[in-house]
């Protein structure tokens, strides 16, 4: 697994404050301790980042190393206790892009390609920063000088991280390698024209170039103070372009796994003859990742972050296991649960079944999947996650490759069932504790120990293992019993139907947890009255804006609980989702990441990763779920197909493909013809698919069909006929076809009824 050595805090945070000696600071830093900042940060002289937690991963399709880039360019390879600074000297003055304004990130091609451009006076540097493999593993940096005149380019080794100083004793440059101990921390293209080394005695290696220091200084510097740190400098003409190499050591959680084969490749200098360009990279990746739906949204904004963010998801795959943060722990099954269903929604099917029977190599003797301290839900989200993907893709292989590990998880859960008369009979009891609550049973075990249940039961008969199937639904219908009891008492308890998050608790910011019911869980109807005063008391009491605030430390802006909230509110038809959808696009970094909260006032991240796979996995599914959205129906299932639908994009065409669902394969697509919708569908079904019906309940509730191939012209949807005579382009093109139901007019009809368009529109309205 991606994950970096727990590193005490208290040991080699700040171990000499910084702040007052002129330093050159990450760029969370210079904003923490800048007066005039959103994100000053009083109170302390040993600050960690609680104000912009926010960077974006690099790495290799086929690697699981990887490195971060925060939003001024500073490149940390996860594991390392360094990163990597630049700084550009031009005229007279040195520039460190952490402390300039003038600075911009975007993503190349909405790759993993992280483009920072530094603006000088006629033009700008551009520092590009992207994972390759060389034959050996690293990323690479390309600074590109598209400013009128040639540029000095100092490339540093800093002693910290993302998220706090951490500590260099030695560090040295050797020809074209700058080594920190023994590790290669840099491969250079050419020896440096200057090299400039710094401590805590000697002072920053920044003011050292500011003060015009000549050649001849030492390259090799010791502190004990651990804070020794070197610039090397790099001439750089004007239009020039060079490419450093930052090679990547195993991820620390590996290295006492395994040793690397004396045949393995490591990167030296030789590899500058095979490194490609940032757009070369760019263009593979944009080849790599094409599998899986297409669609095309009618808002711009949203279809670039999902494209963007189909991509990252990439990046949190680690061999055949999942990663959400190179700095953190090993992740909950119920948060890996959640990456693996975007995966196999999005085209990563394949990767999702890896992951999958690597998850169940974590089971214990004893049948629990336990990947996180406090969390029992995740032998139900083992249970759950096999279950979707069995949904999404009927792989039969997988399956049959997990009944063992799945009846095994189902009786642990059946043995873990609290006894007892109180409020928590047969639930689950308490697993330790987390920063922020104490030891308690939790529903969200529950939901998804039933969601689990209810999904073994549904495998192991596709298994035809009737016995097991039966046990995991007779637990499943106990347990069920059990929870709608507690649910009753606790929603009395609170005084109407809203639920707390726990037996223990009343209704507070936490409740939004109990969200979980009904999306991803699916245990109680997306109209159950919990669900929808659940969803009521959130929106009453824990918003800020339209985000969910966590109230109680680590405070900020909570992103995926913000769209649990906008999940709640899609199934259900309610437009207020998509105000949840317009502040996560809002809130996203210009490389559309986003970390668990967000600082109201900064901007910035305030907790955990700075690019959280959790945060990437819920707006990818919510933006799925835009398109079609499974919902339980006495038939079966109820294909909802575009659930909600922004005024703005009345009168705007959009279509997907190849969209995996719980019944089929899914195209669809909407076309327009004045203010009326036409919608036209193609389900290509499993063999064994439940019975279905769909629905567009966004454009027209009334409309219905179990056809598994169709065309219909739906009824005016509100405001719609106000739309279109306010838009200025629409597209009517569609295939000839004898007749289509209304139920009534076909869509040739309406094309003779309405006004014709002599153009396409524009493509989609955005958000913003």
């Amino acid at each position: 697994m991606l994950r970096s050595r727990r590193r005490d805090r208290h040991a080699t945070a700040l171990r000499a404050p910084l702040l007052g000696r002129g330093w050159v600071l990450p760029r969370w830093l210079e904003q923490q301790a800048d007066p005039d900042h959103p994100g000053y940060v009083v109170g302390t002289a040993q600050p960690g980042n609680t104000t912009a937690r926010n960077w974006t991963l690099v790495g290799s399709l086929d690697s699981d190393r990887r490195a971060a880039v925060d939003a001024a360019g500073l490149v940390w390879p996860a594991g390392a206790s360094w990163s990597i600074d630049w700084w550009v000297g031009a005229g007279d003055r040195w520039i460190a892009p952490a402390r300039e304004a003038a600075v911009r990130q975007r993503l190349l091609d909405r790759t993993p390609v992280v483009e920072t451009l530094l603006r000088l006076p006629g033009g700008e540097v551009a520092h590009r920063v992207y994972g390759a493999r060389l034959p050996g593993e690293a990323v690479v940096i390309e600074i590109a000088n598209d400013a009128p005149e040639p540029i000095s380019l100092a490339l540093a080794v800093r002693p910290y991280d993302l998220v706090g100083q951490t500590g260099i004793e030695r560090v040295r440059v050797d020809g074209r390698r700058v080594l920190v101990g023994d590790r290669p921390a840099m491969l250079l293209p050419r020896d440096p024209g200057l090299v400039v080394t710094g401590s805590l005695h000697v002072g920053d290696a920044f003011a050292t170039l500011e003060a015009g220091a000549g050649a001849g200084g030492p390259t090799d510097v010791a502190c004990p103070g651990a804070l020794a740190h070197v610039a090397v400098v790099l001439p750089l003409v004007h239009t020039g372009r060079l490419h450093v190499v930052v090679p990547l050591d195993e991820p620390v959680a590996d290295r006492s796994r395994r040793r690397r084969s004396k045949d393995e490749p490591e990167v030296d200098r030789g590899s500058f003859d095979r490194v490609p360009d940032a757009a070369t990279v760019a263009s593979g990746w944009t080849s790599q990742t094409g599998a899986g739906p297409v669609v095309r949204f009618p808002d711009d904004r949203l279809a670039e972050a999902v494209e963007a963010g189909r991509r990252s998801l990439v990046l949190h795959e680690v061999g055949d296991a999942v990663s959400l943060d190179p700095m953190g722990d090993e992740p909950s099954v119920r948060e890996t649960a959640l990456v693996l269903g975007a995966m196999s929604r999005w085209g990563r099917v394949d990767e999702a079944a890896r992951a999958l029977a690597r998850l169940a190599d974590r089971q214990d003797d004893d049948g629990a999947v336990l990947g996180h301290p406090t969390e029992w839900a995740d032998t139900g989200a083992f249970l759950g996650a096999i279950g979707e993907h069995w949904r999404l893709t009927r792989d039969r292989a997988l399956i049959g490759a997990l009944a063992e590990p799945i009846i095994r998880a189902v009786g642990w859960l059946d043995r873990h069932r609290l006894p007892g008369d109180g409020a928590a009979t047969g639930l689950f009891p308490p697993r330790g504790e987390d920063d922020r609550r104490p030891g308690e049973v939790r529903y969200l075990d529950a939901f998804w120990a039933l969601r689990g249940l209810q999904d073994a039961a549904v495998v192991l008969r596709a298994l035809d293992e009737p016995h097991a199937a039966h046990e995991a639904a007779r637990i499943g219908a106990e347990l069920r019993v059990d929870l709608l009891a507690s649910l009753e008492a606790a929603a009395a308890r609170a005084g109407g139907e809203a639920l707390p998050s726990s037996p223990d608790r009343p209704v507070d910011e936490t409740s939004v947890e109990a969200l979980a019911a009904t999306w991803p869980c699916e245990v109680l109807h997306q109209d159950h009255p919990f669900v929808m005063a659940t969803a009521e008391a959130v929106r009453t009491r824990f918003l800020h804006g339209d985000a969910v605030h966590d109230a109680v430390a680590p405070r900020g802006l909570n992103v995926t609980r913000t769209l649990r909230l906008a999940t709640a509110e899609l199934a259900v038809g309610d437009l207020r989702a998509l105000d949840r959808l317009r502040w996560v696009l809002g809130a996203a970094t210009p490389t559309w990441t986003w970390p668990v909260s967000i600082h109201p006032r900064s901007g910035g991240g305030t907790t955990g990763a700075g690019q959280h796979g959790v945060a990437t996995a819920e707006l990818l599914t919510l933006a799925r779920h835009l398109v079609v959205m499974e919902q339980p129906s006495p038939e079966g299932v109820r294909l909802q197909v575009a659930s909600v639908v922004a005024p703005e994009w009345y009168g705007i065409d959009w279509e997907a493909t190849g969209v995996p669902t719980h019944v089929g394969t899914l195209g669809i697509a909407v076309r327009w013809h004045g203010e009326r919708p036409a919608v036209l569908w193609e389900l290509d079904p499993h063999d064994d698919a439940p019975g279905w019906h769909l629905t567009v309940p966004g454009l027209d509730p009334t409309f219905r069909s179990t056809e598994p191939a169709g065309e219909a012209l739906l009824a005016a949807p509100p405001l719609a006929e106000e739309a279109a005579a306010a838009a200025t382009e629409v597209r009517v093109s569609l295939d000839e076809a004898d007749s289509a139901p209304d139920d009534g007019a076909s869509v040739d009809e309406a094309a003779a009824t309405s006004e014709p368009s002599e153009a396409d529109p524009e493509p989609g309205a955005s958000f913003s």
